[in-house]
């Protein structure tokens, strides 16, 4: 099987399922690497000797021809010119907006006096008030 993967690699065209399954086998991991650790048990090999065998076919074979690039279609010119653009209108003149009265002088609000500082009440007041409006 290790032969006919590493055929594979040689022989068949680029793209098959054929030659993507017998480069996947030589170079990829996951389940393929899975596989290729039973596969070079059984043979008594190293895994790294089977990915260094299908590297080097990988390497060997040449690659693939291209087709040439196509050549280019040359562009026709227009046969009438394109019509020049007109300018646009000059913008007509807007009136001015009428001019806006005085701006009236900032006058400051009057100071307040300071606060008392409130009255310190003991717990026994908080829960006489609390029985007063709570009944």
């Amino acid at each position: 099987m290790v032969l006919l993967a590493a055929d594979d690699l040689l022989e068949a065209d680029f793209g098959s399922t054929e030659y993507e399954d017998a480069r996947s086998f030589f170079c990829s991991g996951g389940h393929w690497r899975e596989s290729r650790t039973l596969i070079a048990e059984q043979l008594e090999l190293h895994v790294n000797d089977l990915e260094r065998l299908g590297r080097a076919r990988l390497f060997e074979r040449p690659p693939p021809k291209r087709a040439p690039a196509p050549r280019p279609v040359p562009l026709i010119p227009p046969l009438t010119p394109a019509p020049t653009p007109t300018p646009p209108p000059p913008p007509t003149p807007t009136p001015a907006p009428p001019a806006k009265p005085a701006a009236k002088p900032v006058v400051e609000p009057p100071r307040r006096r300071p606060r008392k500082p409130r009255e310190v009440h003991d717990r026994k007041w908080f829960i006489d008030q609390f029985l007063r409006k709570h009944g």
